[in-house]
């Protein structure tokens, strides 16, 4: 079953395009690119050292809560070039869905970000839909110099430039440098360069297409997926070369949009987004790649669907208008990843109970019908493609999910359509992450990075102080900011890196990631256009795009038992080492926006926590073997933490995410105290353990009760806060094929 009818709707995007053909030439004047150097190292990875190479800066004057702006949001399309890696941009991406993708054009003007819509200077000529949309930045930056250089077009392409609503696609090849993106005026614009002198080569418009989103090398050839403006979808290998850039063959055809693309076992795999109500997503193989070591067009019709999202998620509704994501191959597997833009379920079903009680007016969604419509990400695994009867498994998703029954309008559970769970919950136990944006092989480990949308919500409010509700108790499980996890082998569990945006919560996204010699290359997703650097130290809350380099740390965890000795009082005693490799711990809480965070949330009269404390959280992660046999099975590893000041009656608190109930399952893991006695009824710990099994990923808490109380629990009900906040947001989002979208 797809999406009904009733809920198809043309993409507002479309009627923009229209709108605009014409008035964009002139409206924004050509930018030269508004980065600096940093090349600050944050104290934000478990197992590698990230350097931040560049970033965004404040690029326009405004006359609101702030004195100016930073525009420039994403770094979209990427790639290195020996000691080069180029880059393109697009400015204010949340202002472009809330206007083209919502249809909401009332200017917003908070703490972390502002939308004029119409009230820009820009529009008119440009609707008020396009109103924040600024020209995309080409950039480069080299490594052997550690410069920032702008790109610039010929005089007589600026004004394809200007029509392009961003750079979303990078590749190279033999010294040519392609950018592609969206044109406003219908279908993709592409521009290449020298990879040698920098210098512009070309521009040209491919009207066919009507998406771009990467572009991928593989064998020496350089493909792209696209889509099709019959809603279908295409993988394009480029034929061009220095004298004639703009040359791209058809070599595959796919049920609808193509998103990522990656080579596996010979062959390339790509995954798609739906076609609303057409055609949903999924995951096709390519026939083998010749011995030519090369795809052509005697290949295009040869594609094969290996999975789809009804194969997997239970409501056809929902499954209707799910994406897929980022892909790679890791030691004989397929993993790859879903995409889920928030409200778009949610308002397909709100669609389809309407049309039960009246077949004009759809109903409101209710709290039930946002819980029970929306999902987290999934991550699935994949082999033995080429026999012709594939093995794929669920790592982390839904055992179980809500399903509508149209004739009734009621929710059952049903188990999902593929198996059973083997490693965990969705979202990697984080409600908020909503998109597998990217993944990369580095350093002999699957890394997976994600967009986590809590900042839209918790960011506005952060800057002049959090509410001591709603905002707080929904961000608990959440720790702001994007998410990068990896996987040290195909049947491990996945351990997280970061979980506040490589040390700048204001990085809702790890948008583009690209493994580079010793080097994983990172470009953020950050629309919050209003924040600047507080000054705070080596993590930052910092408005725009960010370059950022992660190097992979000394090994510090020898084989056999062993006890890692970390910083601040942290340590970490494996009883059985099978390999060797880093270990490490992050806090969240001892930053100053974080800080303010737990201080809202212990200070909220009805979050259920109190009388007691959080005082900070810690994730644990480990490129070392573990043994998990014999004497080691149930307690292959412990946590020490040596505290500087002595805390009553404290617990460490394992918080995981429960996707059935909507809330946070916790479970404590202290093992023992230490303590010092000021008299027999006040004892204060100075130093605590806790149990960790094999699966140690998410968060723990430390919490500490402010006076001889009983130990508390933790709330279990954030989750349907969350979404409530979501839903006022997203419940008119239109379920069509998004161009601008911040997927």
């Amino acid at each position: 079953m797809l999406i009904p009818a009733v809920v198809k709707k043309i993409p507002l995007v479309t009627i923009v395009a229209v709108l605009a053909q014409g008035l964009l030439n002139g409206s924004v004047a050509a930018q030269t690119g508004n980065g600096e150097v940093l090349l600050s190292e944050r104290s934000s990875g478990i197992t590698t050292t990230a350097t931040v190479l560049a970033s965004a800066v404040p690029d326009e004057d405004y006359a609101g809560i702030a004195d100016s702006k930073t525009n420039e949001a994403y770094v979209w399309g990427m790639v290195p070039v020996g000691d080069k890696i180029y880059f393109g941009t697009v400015a204010n991406t949340l202002c472009l869905v809330l206007g083209t993708f919502l249809d909401t054009t009332t200017p917003v003007d908070n703490d972390a970000y502002a939308c004029e819509f119409g009230d820009s200077a820009s529009s008119p000529p440009l609707p008020a839909a396009l109103g924040d949309a600024r020209v995309p930045s080409l950039y480069v930056f080299d490594r052997a110099v550690d410069s920032l250089l702008a790109l610039d077009v010929d005089a007589s392409d600026e004004g394809r430039l200007q029509q392009t609503i961003g750079i979303r696609a990078a590749g190279e090849k033999d010294g040519v440098v392609l950018f592609a993106g969206v044109s406003l005026a219908g279908g993709i614009n592409v521009f290449a360069f020298d990879s040698a002198t920098d210098a512009f080569i070309a521009s040209g418009n491919f009207p066919d297409y009507t998406n771009i989103r990467k572009f991928r090398f593989i064998q020496d050839e350089l493909y792209a997926g696209v889509g099709f403006t019959d809603g279908t979808g295409r993988v394009l290998r480029w034929t061009g070369n220095a004298a004639t850039p703009l040359s791209f063959e058809e070599v595959g055809e796919t049920g609808s949009e193509v998103g990522e693309l990656v080579e596996h076992e010979g062959r390339i795999f790509v995954t798609t987004w739906p076609d609303a109500g057409t055609t949903n997503a999924a995951l096709y193989m390519s026939p083998l790649i010749d011995a030519d070591g090369q795809l052509d067009t005697s290949d295009a019709t040869l594609w094969t669907e290996q999975f789809s999202v009804n194969d997997y998620e239970a409501d056809p509704i929902t499954a209707a208008v799910y994406g897929l994501g980022a892909l790679a191959s890791f030691d004989g597997f397929l993993f790859w990843g879903s995409m889920h833009v928030p409200g778009t379920s949610t308002l397909a079903h709100a669609s389809v109970l309407g049309t039960i009680a009246t077949p004009t007016t759809p109903r409101a969604p209710t709290t039930e019908d946002i819980l029970n419509s929306e999902r987290a990400i999934s991550i699935f695994r994949g082999t033995g493609f080429g026999a012709g009867s594939p093995q794929i498994d669920v790592l982390y998703g839904y055992e179980a999910m809500p399903v509508l029954d149209v004739s009734t309008g009621e929710w059952n559970t049903e188990a999902n359509n593929l198996g059973p769970i083997l490693r965990g919950l969705p979202g990697f136990g984080n409600l908020a992450n909503n998109y597998t944006w990217t993944m990369a092989v580095f350093d002999d480990r699957l890394w997976v990075g994600t967009m986590d949308a809590s900042g839209i919500f918790t960011l506005p409010q952060s800057v002049s102080g959090l509410p001591t509700g709603l905002l707080a108790n929904a961000a608990l499980g959440t720790f702001t900011g994007a998410d990068l996890y990896f996987f040290n082998t195909p049947d491990s569990a996945a351990l997280a890196e970061s979980l506040n945006g490589l040390g700048n919560a204001a990085n809702y996204g790890i948008r583009t990631m690209v493994a580079d010699g010793d080097e994983l290359l990172i470009g953020t997703a950050n629309p919050f256009n209003l924040l600047q650097d507080n000054g705070s130290g080596t993590d930052k809350l910092d408005g725009g795009w960010e370059l950022i380099s992660l190097s992979v740390a000394p090994q510090n965890t020898p084989i056999g038992a062993t006890t890692v000795t970390l910083e601040d009082g942290f340590s970490v005693e494996f009883c059985d080492v099978t390999s060797a490799g880093r270990t490490g711990v992050l806090v969240y809480g001892d930053g100053p926006i974080e800080r303010e965070l737990i201080n809202a949330i212990n200070g909220a009269p009805d979050n259920g926590i109190r009388p007691s404390e959080i005082n900070f959280g810690v994730s644990i992660a480990s490129t070392a073997g573990i043994g998990t046999d014999g004497a080691c099975a149930s307690q292959p590893a412990v946590l020490a933490i040596d505290l500087e000041t002595p805390l009553y009656k404290p617990r460490l608190v394992r918080v995981t995410f429960d996707p059935l109930s909507g809330g946070l399952n916790t479970e404590d893991i202290t093992l023992s105290t230490r303590e010092q006695r000021l008299d027999a009824s006040y004892p204060l710990t100075t130093r605590l353990t806790g149990a960790l099994d094999s699966n140690f990923s998410g968060v723990i808490l430390l919490l500490s009760d402010e006076r001889p109380t009983a130990v508390p629990t933790l709330p279990p009900l954030w989750l349907a806060l969350l979404l409530l906040s979501v839903a006022a947001v997203v419940c008119r989002i239109p379920p069509g094929r998004n161009r601008y979208g911040s997927e």
